[in-house]
């Protein structure tokens, strides 16, 4: 299993009319079992939705119809969207 599946299984069992959700950076860290980088704390580009190879984590929200609709990592939360199958 990879580090961010628990994430995508999380954005996928939520209900269908379900088209947003904030979660701060410890609830992610809850889901997933495990700290998120330093980098996601420091570098918005971390929380892109950008189709690249490396960025194994985005998949885990963008495969389940959902992307990142903001950041604020002063305040340590993430807002996802609900977009649709990509």
């Amino acid at each position: 299993m990879a580090k961010y599946d628990p994430l995508e299984m999380h954005l996928l069992c939520l209900p269908a009319e379900q088209t947003e959700l904030t979660l701060s950076f410890a609830e992610v860290e809850s889901i997933i079992a495990d700290g998120l980088p330093k980098s996601a704390y420091e570098q918005r580009d971390w929380w892109s939705n950008a189709r690249a190879p490396r960025r194994t984590k985005s998949r885990a929200w963008r495969d389940v119809g959902w992307v990142v609709d903001s950041v604020d990592q002063g305040e340590g939360w993430v807002r996802f969207v609900r977009r649709g199958i990509a």
